[in-house]
């Protein structure tokens, strides 16, 4: 068809910036985030558990691993022995490249600055390497890349500490948005081996395992609590939603609080449409679980 018979449409972006905004949820703006530079809903996230050496620090068996992640720390040492001895070359990928070890960016670092590090049995640890599979990891700085603080949200001297994690899709995933409730550490890669993983616990603790606190702000239970008139929501409420997964959904999870009654806060709240909203695009129907902006319902008559 020739240009000037097109019927043709003038489109402008919206306030943020986006030009193809007929499927977008012109209200997702005015949700709370989840997180962010003010708290709102969590105090704390973090991302998931980031080797860069899985086949050293990962397994199913135990005494493998211990084996695996001693002899790799005892290579770190040597190099490092070495590194000293050749009067620390300025180079690094150089002194590096003929290593069996893999060199990344952290632990060349970690060379630099000749810091070392003893095994320890205490730190191997379970984690959920992939959604409902668990594997040992040995969970240490330097062994581990970026051990990130969701260990810390699991103490390993806490270990009926209650705690759960929601982990979701980071932003720019290039899978199908993912979500995923826990009670226990989980890897970056937890639900796609392509994108990354937020983490956001109910519990967060002390460096030294002490001192734990819940992660959700008193803010947004004040905003739940006036929103529904019910000043017997509580965190545990908020956080713990029993939802009706919806086929309309590309990816939902169904979670249930850690204590739940047909009555419950939990229960009347998930009854109420788009309790949580996952994007701005409408992908979810009511009382799907969404995770990326969390917010009261906002009805006209709640």
């Amino acid at each position: 068809m020739p240009p000037a018979k097109i019927a043709w449409r003038q489109i402008s972006p919206d306030p943020q910036h986006a030009w193809l905004t007929e499927d977008l949820d012109e209200g997702f703006e005015a949700f709370l985030p989840l997180s962010s530079e003010s708290a709102e809903v969590f105090e704390c996230h973090s991302l998931g558990i980031s080797t860069n050496r899985d086949s050293f620090v990962y397994g199913f068996d135990r005494k493998t691993i211990a084996r695996n992640a001693e002899e790799f720390l005892v290579a770190y040492d040597t190099a490092v022995d070495r590194f000293r001895r050749q009067g620390r070359p300025e180079d690094i990928d150089k002194f590096v490249e003929n290593s069996p070890l893999k060199w990344s960016r952290n632990l060349k670092r970690h060379l630099k600055a000749e810091e070392r590090v003893e095994f320890a049995t205490e730190n191997i640890r379970t984690v959920f390497y992939r959604p409902f599979t668990r594997q040992y990891l040995y969970l240490s700085d330097i062994a581990v890349d970026e051990p990130s603080h969701t260990g810390d949200y699991f103490p390993k001297n806490d270990k009926e500490s209650g705690n759960r994690l929601i982990s979701i899709t980071d932003l720019a995933g290039r899978s199908a948005f993912s979500t995923l409730m826990t009670g226990g550490p989980v890897d970056l890669h937890l639900c796609a081996s392509s994108d990354g993983f937020q983490c956001f616990p109910f519990y967060t603790y002390a460096g030294d395992g002490t001192h734990r606190r819940e992660n959700i702000t008193d803010g947004a239970l004040d905003q739940f609590r006036s929103h529904y008139a019910d000043a017997s929501i509580t965190k545990w409420d908020i956080f713990s939603i029993t939802s009706t997964p919806s086929s309309t959904a590309p990816t939902t999870a169904s979670v249930t609080p850690p204590t739940s009654a047909a009555n419950s806060p939990a229960s009347r709240m998930s009854a109420r449409p788009q309790t949580l909203v996952i994007q701005r695009r409408r992908l979810l129907a009511p009382k799907d679980l969404c995770i990326l902006r969390a917010a009261p319902t906002l009805p006209t008559n709640p």
